[in-house]
């Protein structure tokens, strides 16, 4: 004849219920769940150095090169704020270019670049977290350090680590080259040269299978 059932917690999914934060708005119709308003503060941190050196080689031969380095950190809070998505970027530029004048008719410019990009993308728990609360295996395996804690979906809550699709970290490597001759005589004047570029992602590690995911439905 109606009332209410109450179930025992099962003594091992208690931590788990520590991680939902409290609803702080209004109940709604059905007197059972609580809004929770969220609004946790964003870090990002970033850092830009870029040099140039010129040097004239001799009356014919002149020769410049850039550095670019790019560093960047960013930390943006889920709406449960006990888990948070991070962000590195390490981004490296090189280049040199050697400018050769031949004769009054003839000039030849040579370009070399090397382009290093390193990414790595978690999104896992800010607070501790006891060992036996991870599925994986293992999962202290990300250049953090960090423990890659499960995104777990609740149905009608508020989830836990379920933004992104990280962890994933990798480098792109790039290399290029190329060289020009430009040839004037008179009125006329021709262009020729040649170009090479290799790219490659090295070391790339998509290790998403050391997090894990899970859902539930409270509700049943």
């Amino acid at each position: 004849g109606g009332g209410e059932t109450q179930i025992a917690i099962a003594p091992q999914m208690v931590p788990f219920l520590a991680l939902i934060p409290r609803g702080n708005g209004e109940v709604l119709s059905d007197g059972y769940p609580q809004r929770l308003y969220s609004s946790p503060q964003q870090e990002v941190d970033e850092k830009y150095y870029t040099t140039r050196i010129d040097y004239q080689l001799g009356n014919n031969n002149q020769i410049w090169g850039v550095y670019t380095g790019d560093w960047s950190t960013s930390m943006t809070p889920e709406t449960n704020a006990n888990f948070a998505a991070f962000l590195y970027r390490d981004k490296q530029i090189w280049s040199v270019e050697n400018v050769h004048t031949f004769s009054n008719h003839l000039v030849n410019s040579m370009r070399v670049g090397v382009n290093r990009n390193w990414y790595f993308d978690e999104t896992t728990a800010v607070v501790d977290i006891a060992p036996n609360m991870y599925v994986a295996e293992n999962p202290f395996v990300t250049p953090s350090g960090r423990g890659q804690f499960q995104s777990i979906g609740i149905g009608g809550m508020t989830g836990m680590a379920t933004s992104g699709n990280a962890p994933v970290w990798y480098q792109h490597n790039g290399l290029s080259f190329d060289t020009e001759f430009n040839y004037l005589s008179g009125a006329h004047s021709l262009k020729f040269g040649g170009a090479f570029q290799h790219s490659a992602d090295d070391g790339c590690n998509d290790d998403a299978h050391n997090a894990c995911n899970d859902n539930f439905d409270p509700r049943g």
